[in-house]
């Protein structure tokens, strides 16, 4: 198979990029004609022309709907509950900084989750004052010690805890479904990073019953550098904060997480995740 390394620890056939190329190609098409190039030079280039933004909205942005059905089916959530956005770490931010919490309240999390996530609890808790509590265990520990590392640290000022699904730094597959019952039993949100396993591993966010996971398209699922995904548990959204503030009032439900709020992004891309989505469900 012909097949392309892609930034950020994943490879795909080269052929399965050709629609957000398409995609792309189209809108260049588009801008360059409205504003005059009948070669498309890239100096002439504007997002802002008439045609561009047409095309953007009656073809690329009109099929996220369908977008969103396919990763729903793959990954067993609701279309309702996905907001697609650049990678895991905007992910990541995004429930970091949304979750409502007050000075005093306690976040779990291991030496081993991911820098960004760690480092984004940290800024946090700078900020507002929030507790920041590391549950230590090795790698290699065995699934109930590491449990026992998170039951243990427990207390009743903890309101979240931090998971990693798959760690980037040995493969190691932690038992999230066990965590995430533990944090329940105690009313604890659960933030899963999933940046390793969508796309390599059977995943269903129904059996996990997290709030909270994210992962990145252009990983596993082999979707173009740009593509993230966020999906929020149907109890988590109203009262999550968006990261960006959203343009449109409220009631927004899972569009205040989007990547409309940026102002500027770019629509082409979003198009090589259908061609992705349908190459894994074939793949089974």
């Amino acid at each position: 198979m012909d097949v392309q390394i892609g930034t950020g620890l994943a490879t795909y056939p080269r052929g399965l990029s050709k629609a957000a190329s398409a995609a792309e190609s189209e809108q260049r098409k588009c801008q360059s004609t409205a504003f005059g190039c009948a070669k498309g030079n890239d100096r002439c280039l504007s997002g802002n022309r008439p045609e561009s933004r047409r095309y953007m909205w009656s073809k690329l942005d009109a099929a996220l709907p369908s977008i969103k059905e396919q990763l729903a089916a793959l990954i067993d959530c609701r279309p309702e509950e996905i907001a697609l956005n650049r990678n895991s770490t905007e992910g990541l931010c995004t429930a970091i900084f949304g979750i409502p919490l007050a000075a005093g309240d306690q976040v779990l999390l291991s030496l081993w989750d991911y820098p960004s996530a760690r480092a984004a609890w940290a800024q946090r808790e700078q900020r507002e004052a929030i507790g920041v509590i590391t549950c230590r265990f090795d790698l290699m520990d065995n699934d109930d010690d590491i449990i026992n590392a998170y039951a243990n640290a427990i207390t009743p000022r903890t309101r979240v805890m931090q998971l990693t699904h798959m760690f980037h730094w040995n493969g190691r597959v932690l038992p999230i479904k066990r965590l995430c019952e533990l944090a329940s039993a105690h009313n604890i949100i659960t933030v899963v990073d999933g940046a390793q396993t969508f796309g390599q591993m059977p995943v269903s966010f129904r059996d996990l019953d997290c709030d909270f996971f994210v992962t990145s398209l252009h990983k596993w699922l082999g979707a173009p550098v740009g593509n993230g995904m966020l999906i929020v548990n149907e109890r988590q959204i109203d009262q999550t904060w968006p990261l960006l503030a959203p343009f449109d009032p409220p009631p927004l439900r899972i569009d205040k997480f989007e990547h409309w709020n940026l102002g500027t992004y770019n629509s082409a891309i979003l198009a090589g995740i259908a061609q992705r989505s349908a190459f894994i469900e074939k793949l089974g």
